[in-house]
């Protein structure tokens, strides 16, 4: 992934998959604890990365440009430091790449809680849609994974009460969900992660 040359000054990133799990994203970012809930204009968020992992290819969430889309995407916005950025883009090198965010585009959903000032990052996905195949479940959601990202839902759900319905607009701002449905259909991905359930 060819990462954009950094700006000078605070860094934060937007993050509407796993690194909104508090345990994924402080391996990476041990500062990155404190979080604002938002949502970003202007892009659709779906299963749309490939990647291989152990052997086995998954299906991960990725985000791509799309003007049309009326409904944004939640997510979070924590900060973090310009090594640990560099630590994230590694993270996310395979499938993704980071582009910056203008801050007309996302909305603080706590009111007392301003977008701060500084360059806000977003990985999108390098490609716009998912390996095309009829036979789904040779690349089925990652369990982990998803588990990951609804757990970060859970945890800003704790932290901010009043959203409440943040796991289920997530769920229904996420395109491709047929992916999932191959992963609960796949035996072998069954025996060994279990049920994730959504």
């Amino acid at each position: 992934m060819h990462a954009p040359k950094e700006k000078e000054g605070d860094h934060y990133i937007f993050s509407y998959g796993s690194l909104m799990d508090i345990n994924v994203r402080t391996r990476l970012s041990p500062e990155a604890i404190t979080f604002i809930p938002a949502l970003l204009k202007d892009f659709s968020r779906g299963w749309f990365v490939n990647q291989t992992v152990g052997g086995n290819l998954f299906t991960y969430l990725g985000a791509i440009r799309d003007l049309t889309n009326k409904k944004p995407i939640n997510g979070i916005i924590y900060k973090l430091q310009p090594e640990t950025l560099l630590l994230t883009d590694i993270f996310e090198q395979d499938g993704y790449h980071r582009i910056l965010l203008q801050k007309g585009q996302i909305t603080s959903l706590i009111p007392d809680i301003t977008i701060p000032e500084g360059a806000i990052w977003l990985y999108c996905s390098s490609k716009s849609l998912p390996v095309k195949t009829t036979d789904r479940s040779s690349h089925p959601v990652s369990p982990e994974y998803l588990q990951n990202c609804l757990n970060g839902c859970l945890q800003v759900q704790e932290a901010f009460p009043e959203l409440n319905d943040f796991k289920d607009y997530f769920i229904s701002t996420t395109s491709l969900w047929d992916y999932y449905i191959s992963m609960k259909e796949n035996k072998a991905i069954r025996n060994t992660f279990g049920e994730v359930n959504i």
